[in-house]
């Protein structure tokens, strides 16, 4: 990821306009709240991804385009608790704005497994699907819904059942929704017990999804260490698609979150597609500056596959930094700007990989 996003001047938003930037997608009493020396009411920074989106946003960037950014800093959150207080995180992220298919989902994940690893202790990374949960819950209201909600992700299913049970939910969707938030396993067992459910459509696409993640995760090696959960708790209302959590022994709540944002509305009114996670920092490692650096191989292609994902994951075997990305994606065919920051391009076509040299004048 090559471009750095500043965070220190996102900390505090004028909270006249928090309600148009994270109303629907973050909790209101997590926020903290402060009191301006003018007397205006701020809000301090709780989530990187909403302002990530407005930097995005401000930069007046097509909506066809691509972006990769990272950023480290500081966010902030009430404890809603008996002896509540204020919780500071130090985060380390990523997001992947004007992306949508299903390589940059891997590629992110891949980032996010690598990262657990590098800590150096045993570790897991949990997946799961934000649409499906939602769809099969239509018949619900939204304060049923959330009360649902709150049982599968304490996963209390014998409460989940009884409330079901005293509900306008069909009998047949009850069973279904029962089923499907008992799946565990790895991806390739999660697979075989979804196509065990009946032939519900969100059912269906969900499991046509995770079979070609597999692919993808076999492709670049992690197909093993995925675990599926769909009890998987959606802490932001933005996320519409795959979700993960990352946990570290010795650590009893998630160091990583992460998942796919929806069109995610900004307060300039634009809506972006956008992928990535955040790293919770704190006693961990210590956090160092990143320096911008020269990116070796630049991959382009044309629909994604499981070859293109095994072609670039040796890329990184061999130790050179890697770019993937469709040529509707591209921003420029300049060769001489291509060549500042690109030592070479591969082209996927007549199912190999053609290389290019680029040579800066």
């Amino acid at each position: 990821f090559n471009e750095r996003m500043s965070i220190e001047d996102e900390i505090t938003v004028n909270y006249s306009n928090i309600a148009i930037q994270v109303g629907p997608f973050i909790d209101d009493d997590s926020l903290v709240k402060v009191i301006h020396g003018s007397g205006s009411l701020y809000a301090l920074q709780a989530d990187v991804t909403l302002s990530a989106a407005k930097v995005y946003a401000n930069k007046k960037i097509e909506s066809t385009a691509t972006q990769k950014i990272y950023y480290y800093g500081q966010t902030y959150s009430s404890i809603i608790a008996p002896n509540s207080g204020i919780k500071s995180r130090t985060v380390l992220g990523i997001e992947w704005f004007g992306v949508s298919d299903i390589y940059s989902d891997i590629e992110v994940i891949q980032l996010a497994y690598s990262s657990l690893k590098s800590v150096g202790r045993t570790f897991i990374l949990e997946i799961s699907e934000s649409e499906v949960l939602d769809r099969l819950l239509f018949e619900l209201t939204q304060n049923e819904k959330k009360i649902v909600k709150d049982f599968i992700w304490s996963k209390n299913f014998d409460e989940l059942r009884h409330f079901l049970g005293g509900g306008n939910i069909s009998v047949e969707a009850q069973k279904t929704l029962l089923a499907f938030c008992q799946i565990k396993g790895t991806l390739k067992e999660a697979c075989i017990q979804l196509g065990k459910l009946d032939g519900n459509e969100e059912i269906k696409r969900c499991l046509i999804y995770f079979q070609r993640l597999q692919e993808y995760a076999i492709a670049c090696d992690i197909g093993e260490a995925l675990y599926v959960d769909f009890t998987l708790k959606n802490k932001r209302n933005y996320y519409k698609g795959i979700i993960f959590s990352g946990f570290i022994e010795g650590i009893h709540q998630p160091v990583l979150r992460g998942g796919r944002c929806g069109r995610v509305h900004t307060a300039l009114g634009d809506a972006f597609s956008a992928v990535g996670f955040s790293f919770e920092l704190d006693g961990l490692i210590p956090g160092e500056t990143i320096q911008n650096e020269r990116i070796n191989c630049l991959v382009l292609y044309h629909e994604p596959t499981p070859e293109l994902m095994s072609f670039v994951d040796t890329l990184h075997q061999q130790g050179k930094s890697t770019m993937a990305l469709s040529y509707e994606q591209m921003l420029t065919t300049n060769r001489e700007i291509l060549a500042e920051k690109y030592d070479c391009l591969y082209h996927n076509e007549n199912g190999g990989f053609r290389e290019e040299v680029l040579i800066c004048i």
